[in-house]
């Protein structure tokens, strides 16, 4: 007889994530893109697409970090990258947009 035993079973991530988490990830993602937007609109035109470029990536980036203080830890993290990321990029592109408009037309001052 053999005394092998059976190799612990590890627990698999879920594969849902429920609507009231969906949200609060939903509405952080939107207040980083929102932040993300002003601070890429205020950077000189000189250097404004490149290096908006990399500060939309750093905080969609801080936004995946920042949501692991939200969920649960047994989460599939590759589902979560997912949510809100084309409001995201939407949200943080306009605000982008829209500030680095207002700064040349003179209607707010940087």
């Amino acid at each position: 007889m053999s005394s092998r035993r059976a190799p612990p079973q590890l627990q698999k991530p879920k594969q849902t994530i429920d609507d009231v988490t969906k949200k609060k990830i939903y509405f952080m993602r939107v207040g980083f893109a929102v932040i993300a937007g002003f601070v890429s609109g205020i950077i000189p035109i000189m250097y404004s697409q490149a290096i908006g470029f990399i500060i939309g990536l750093l905080f969609y980036a801080a936004s995946q970090f920042a949501t692991k203080y939200v969920l649960p830890g047994d989460v599939d993290p590759r589902l979560v990258s997912s949510v809100g990321f084309f409001s995201y990029i939407i949200i943080w592109l306009t605000f982008w947009t829209l500030v680095t408009t207002l700064l040349q037309w003179g209607v707010i001052s940087g």
